[in-house]
């Protein structure tokens, strides 16, 4: 007996299947991706590099923040905020979310009969070592604070500005190589930030291609099947790495602008 057409299903159940299963791999590898992401920020400030500088100062404290807050107003304006809280010195700045760099600077005087000022700098090392250079230009803190031990024959030189175009085409290609233009020629990260921040980059590529390539590992890797899954997981690091570099370079070249000279080993 032949069926009517108004028999069968306009959507039958299995027809759903697909699509619905590619939503919740979608939203796991959104998950895994925050997860790893996330990580290090519960599990171990040092995947960070957050670094700390004492650094004594010529001036009295009085000076020494008002040296400091007209040196933030003209570096980092509408970026910073000095803290009511002072966590025991006599006084605390931070830098804001906007800010393109990490930054919390300390002041206090080392004795009641001596009035010369410790300058506290903590932030990723990158930051600490490009603050503490500038403060040093500043006159903030002594001349040779920053000096590095093998500056015999070198003169610092300034920065040369970098390319937002080329850092997010490097980005979007491969995130790892933006990484690479972001350090090179550049105090904002160290060695051991360039080195940690680009395997992560490396890893966490390979890690959402096979986790998008397998359907998150509920089958074998297959693009033909799965390439739009892997597609949309491999825009994860891609779209964070985005506003990671265009803050890197922001604050490279604000540097640049403003003329700081550094030792930099090409």
């Amino acid at each position: 007996m032949a069926r009517n057409i108004s028999d069968v299903p306009v959507n039958p159940p299995y027809m759903n299947r697909p699509r619905k299963f590619q939503y919740r791999i979608l939203s796991s590898i959104v998950v895994l991706f925050l997860c790893v992401l996330l990580m290090p920020a519960f599990g171990g400030a040092a995947l960070y590099a957050d670094s700390v500088g004492m650094y004594e100062s010529e001036l009295s404290e009085a000076e020494a923040q008002q040296a400091l807050e007209d040196f933030l107003n003209k570096f980092d304006p509408d970026a910073f905020t000095f803290e009511d809280e002072t966590e025991g010195f006599h006084f605390y700045v931070s830098s804001d979310l906007f800010s393109a760099y990490h930054y919390n600077i300390y002041g206090v005087h080392i004795t009641s009969t001596i009035p010369e000022t410790v300058i506290r700098l903590e932030g990723d090392t990158g930051d600490v070592q490009t603050l503490s250079r500038i403060l040093e230009q500043e006159n903030i803190i002594k001349a040779g604070s920053t000096l590095p031990p093998d500056v015999e024959g070198k003169e610092p030189v300034p920065l040369e500005p970098k390319s937002h175009w080329i850092s997010q085409s490097l980005n979007w290609v491969a995130p790892w190589l933006s990484v690479l233009h972001a350090s090179w020629n550049s105090p904002r990260l160290s060695t051991g930030q360039t080195l940690f921040r680009f395997w992560a980059y490396f890893l966490m590529d390979g890690l959402m291609l096979w986790a998008g390539g397998t359907g998150l590992w509920s089958g074998p890797f297959d693009l033909s099947e799965n390439g739009g899954a892997a597609a949309a997981a491999m825009l994860l690091p891609r779209i964070y790495g985005s506003f990671q570099h265009a803050n890197l370079i922001r604050g490279h070249n604000r540097i640049a602008e403003m003329g700081y000279t550094f030792y930099i080993d090409l």
